[in-house]
């Protein structure tokens, strides 16, 4: 993981800068677990835990003009087989169709 930073072009400044406006050159759609916690105190907290995510960024295509490209999928082993990619897959696509692509 160490070398993992090494291998990236893009700054953490350019990134965001990409994707934090209007038009941005890419996106996500996360999943979240939300669960409560108690403390010793019998007092509880909810707690959001990232369980999946996909990143999807901004191409143009010849034939079809403006469209996206799944760039990674992501899903915590546990969550695995219970719906949680293809619902991913499904949130995508709406965010996608909501930027005025056409699709994946």
């Amino acid at each position: 993981m160490k070398n993992l930073t090494a291998r990236f072009k893009v700054s953490k400044e350019e990134f965001e800068r990409d994707g934090l406006v209007d038009k941005a050159l890419y996106g996500s759609v996360i999943v979240e677990h939300r669960h409560r916690v108690e403390d010793q105190d019998e007092e509880s907290e909810v707690v959001h835990d990232i369980v999946g995510c996909m990143l999807y960024s901004k191409m143009y295509y010849a034939l079809i003009g403006q469209t996206y490209l799944l760039q990674g999928l992501f899903l915590k082993p546990a969550q695995k087989g219970r719906g949680l990619g293809k619902a991913l897959v499904r949130a995508t696509l709406q965010a996608c169709k909501k930027r005025s692509g056409d699709g994946l």
